[in-house]
């Protein structure tokens, strides 16, 4: 099958869906892609936060813009340059 790098998720605000959404994003992308989350920080929606924060929790996705709209998130650590174990870059690791 054939992935994809850039994936723009935009649709239900409800969680079950965004789970599911999140789910076929998960199946279409390669290893290395960009997903962008919509609403993510929507007052009246909290849907859509609810469902993709445990995704970057357990380490599926990895932040590399947040804007008052939309998450940019990548699939992988390296494309998010965080490199072997460790996540942050401060003196502190956070």
């Amino acid at each position: 099958m054939y992935k994809t790098i850039i994936l723009h998720v935009d649709g239900s605000h409800v969680h079950r869906q965004v789970v599911d959404d999140a789910a076929t994003a998960d199946v279409l992308a390669r290893d290395d892609a960009v997903v962008v989350f919509d609403d993510i920080a929507r007052f009246g929606s909290p849907g859509v936060a609810a469902a993709v924060w445990p995704l970057v929790a357990d380490g599926r996705l990895f932040p590399a813009l947040l804007t008052p709209h939309k998450l940019y998130a990548v699939t992988s650590r390296g494309a998010a340059g965080v490199e072997g174990g460790e996540r942050g870059g401060g003196e502190d690791g956070a």
